[in-house]
Order: C-alpha cells, then structure tokens, then sequence
C-alpha cells in the first residue's frame, strides 16, 4: 500500500519551527559576537591588577625576608651584649647620709680602730642580706657635714666627747677599710649631702651594673620624690633601705620597699643638745646683738603698715653710733625683757642636731637665743590658749593657717607681747622645719630701723631682711614700689 504524501500544512509547520531556534540562534552567535570587545578589556584589565598584585607581593615578601634577617642579626647582637653585662662586675651600692645615718659613740671613739670595724659590720650584714650567690664589688658612699657634726657632739654632753675627739681618726680607719668605700666631708650647707646624695642614687638605680642598692637616707622626707620616681620606673627591686634610727621618716615608712636594720651600728634615737634656761645679765645683752629681733607674722601684704607694730622700741630702731648712751639703755631694757622671760621657768630643753646643723654656720657665733628650738614652745608657753593645741597641716603653707603662726612668739627672744589678745596663733606644735620657713618668710620683710636709714642693733642676725631677696634685678625697685626703701638694700649678697 503506498504512503500518502504529507499534507502542506504539516510541512509547513515543521519549516516554521526551525525557522524559529535558527533565528533565534542566530541572535544569541550576535550578542556574544558584539560583547567580545568587551570581554577582552574586562581580560585585559583583570591581567594588569594581576601583575600589580604580584609585584606588591613580592616585594612584601622580599621585606619580609629582610626584616627577618635583620631579627636575626639583633638577636645574635642581643646575646652578645647580654653575656658582657652577665660577665661584667655587678656592684652593690650604699649611699648613706651621715648628717641623719650616725655611727654609734662607741664606734666613733675608738678612731682608726672603730672605722676599720663600722666598715666591717657594714660589709658582713650587707653580705648576709644578698646572700653568697654571686660575689659583686660593695661600694659605700657616706657624706656628711662634719663640722656640724663635731658642734653637735661638743653641745651633747660628755657621752659624745670621745666621739668628737677621734672623729677624724674614725674616717680616716674607714676610708683605709676598703678601696671602694668614701666618707667625705661636704661642708656647711642643708642640702650639700642631700644633693650628692639625691645624684648617686638616681646613676647607681638606673644602671644595669647595679645589682642592689642600700639607702641610708630614712630619716629625711626629702629623698621621697627620688624614690617615688625609681619606683615609676620599675627599679623598685633594686632598692633596700637602712635605717639609722628606730623609726624612719613618715613618708618614707610608708614606701613597700624592704629594710636591713643592722644592731649596735648606727644611732637608734636623733641626738638631742640640752639648752640651759638660766640666762645672766651678763650674757644677756650678748644674746639680744645675737638674736633675732622681732619680726612680723607670715603672709602680711603691707610690711611697713601697722603690722609692724611689733617691730623694735623707737629707742633702739633709731639709734645711731652716734647716740651710744641710747643705744645702750635700748641694749639694757631689752636684755632685761629677755632675762625675765628666761628666767621664768627652770626647765632644760632640747632641740634636735638638725636644727643646731642649719645653725652652725659660722664658729664665731655663739648659740642663738630665737635658734633654740626648745625655747620658743616653752619660753613663750604663758600666752598659750590653756588647753588648746593643734597641729601644722602639711598640705597648706605655712602663712595660709587661720590663723597663721605668729612669728613673734615663736621666733622672737621675749615672745609676743599681745599674749592672748595677739590677732596670730600661739598653739601650733610647730617642728623645725616650720621654724626654718618662719625665718625665710621674716627674712622678706625690711627691717623697720634699716628701711628708716638707722642703724639696726641686731646687725646681721635681725629676723628681718636687710637686703632685698631679688637684689639688683627687683623690677619693683625701678618702679619705687618695693617696700625695701633704704639705697644698702639692693645689691647682689
């Protein structure tokens, strides 16, 4: 049977849906056709950061290897320096202030043979404290004020005579002691120790030689900020304190840092010099050329204004050489205030070796009465308001108390003469540090008599100033606004 041909329209169907997808294919062979620029910028681009990117890494890497290498060599140095410090000496180092650090009477009277043991009871207990692990070289630095120290002992009584006597064999026993261990002498001066002191401390602290450091220093605030500032800076390890006396200053007390208390080697107690109270006519109008006149309370704005009624009788301010007869009645009347106020009471009294140190300036001057610690609190005890006493404030200065410390009573030789009625405080417990800035704060101040153009009778132990603190460069002088009037009063001291 034969096959029917297909029909048109089935035919005509087919040719149509393939006519369709060619076309449609066609259309897709075009679009990816036209895109090919595109594809190849996109290619072209993407090759370029390649390449960067490539570069950059093989630069970071190239700096890596460097730096690496460079690490390496730093350590190999590292090590090297290391192993010099660890085969250099290491030094035990100890300061001492022997103004405040005193060996013992018994030590220091036995001379030469004294010192040569001092060192050796040093050397042993700092030896015992470190431990025998690995020897290190002791070094012993002492300095002191020795003729502060030799006034101290002749003004002390019999117990220190010995001491004074064979001091200086007592150096020179413990220089000879060991090649490394200095006593010296600085001189006269509050912080001559304090200074030379304050600079080996921070040297020998901070340096990678230093295996320990002994501090003998306790008994003086001053050393705290020192301290503080090597605690700051992590060398707190290396620091031992050595005590002298059985209690350290407060603010040193209270630093966590460990101690080594060594027996029968220094003084346990601060040396006090007894002050008799009996005063004789005879010495009397001695004292009052060598006491401090009357000066005013701290803090005044107007020196030369009515707070200065205080100031010395018009006898005595305006005396001249020429007038000796007034000048000598003036001498007479304030010796004989002074006699009755010293006379009034029996009692011996003490002032501590820092305050007869800052007053032995010069050998010929005999002890000053307004020096005497003992004597200002007791002397004057009369004007006290009964039953009341309070303490200084260490945080607020000196003339900003209310009220503030009355400078006559506590400085001047026959008190304040307005007693309880005085506008100033009688009742503060005041140390000897609050005398020495009662004194510098008097000392700004001119003296009345001077300023006048008269002679002053206290000459150049009067509390007041008689010259100008800034000298030659005062600004206010120029402008005629300084109170220090008199033509002596400017010049360079």
């Amino acid at each position: 049977m034969l096959e029917q041909p297909q029909s048109p329209t089935a035919s005509h169907t087919k040719q149509q849906v393939f006519d369709h997808y060619l076309a449609r294919l066609q259309d897709e062979i075009h679009s990816i056709l036209s895109c090919e620029a595109n594809y190849e910028e996109r290619v072209t681009l993407l090759q370029h950061e390649l390449d960067v990117f490539k570069r950059q890494c093989f630069t970071s890497e190239k700096a890596r290897r460097d730096l690496e290498e460079e690490n390496y060599h730093l350590k190999v140095r590292l090590e090297g320096l290391e192993t010099i410090i660890k085969a250099s000496e290491q030094r035990i180092i100890c300061l001492i202030d022997g103004d405040g650090t005193i060996f013992t009477t018994d030590l220091l009277a036995q001379g030469q043979q004294g010192g040569r043991l001092a060192a050796r009871q040093l050397t042993e207990a700092i030896q015992d404290y470190v431990g025998p692990s690995c020897p290190r070289s002791l070094w012993v630095y002492i300095f002191y004020n020795r003729r502060g120290l030799l006034d101290t002992f002749g003004k002390s009584g019999t117990e220190f005579r010995g001491a004074r006597d064979a001091f200086d064999d007592f150096v020179i026993g413990f220089n000879q002691s060991c090649e490394r261990f200095l006593m010296v002498d600085v001189g006269y001066g509050k912080e001559a120790a304090d200074a030379k002191i304050k600079a080996l401390l921070d040297d020998h602290a901070r340096s990678l030689q230093t295996h320990k450091l002994f501090f003998g220093g306790c008994h003086d605030n001053g050393y705290i900020h020192n301290l503080h500032s090597l605690w700051t800076s992590g060398h707190q390890d290396k620091i031992i304190l050595l005590p002298g006396y059985s209690c350290m200053a407060s603010e040193i007390s209270k630093l966590p840092l460990p101690a080594l208390s060594i027996p029968d080697l220094f003084m346990s107690e601060k040396i006090v010099v007894p002050t008799s109270r009996e005063t004789s006519p005879a010495r009397s109008a001695s004292s009052v050329r060598q006491g401090s006149p009357i000066g005013p309370p701290p803090g005044l704005s107007k020196p030369l204004s009515d707070d200065f009624r205080n100031s010395p009788s018009p006898e005595t301010s305006r005396s001249t050489p020429s007038s000796s007869p007034q000048l000598t009645d003036a001498i007479a009347s304030l010796s004989s205030s002074i006699s009755s106020v010293a006379s009034s009471t029996e009692q011996r009294n003490t002032m501590s070796y820092r305050s007869v140190l800052q007053t032995s300036s010069s050998s010929q001057s005999p002890t000053i009465l307004h020096k005497a610690v003992g004597e200002y609190t007791n002397s004057h005890a009369k004007s006290r308001l009964p039953g009341k006493s309070r303490r200084i404030n260490p945080n607020i200065p000196l003339n900003r108390h209310d009220p503030p410390p009355c400078t006559l009573f506590y400085l001047a030789a026959n008190g304040c003469k307005f007693g309880t009625e005085c506008r100033y405080g009688h009742d503060y417990e005041l140390v000897d540090d609050d005398y020495e800035i009662l004194q510098k704060n008097a000392k700004k101040y001119p003296c009345p008599a001077l300023n006048r153009g008269d002679m002053c009778v206290f000459g150049e132990d009067c509390c007041y100033g008689h010259t100008c603190p800034m000298g030659t460069m005062c600004r206010f002088q120029k402008l005629g606004q300084c109170h220090f009037k008199a033509a002596s009063m400017h010049r360079d001291a």
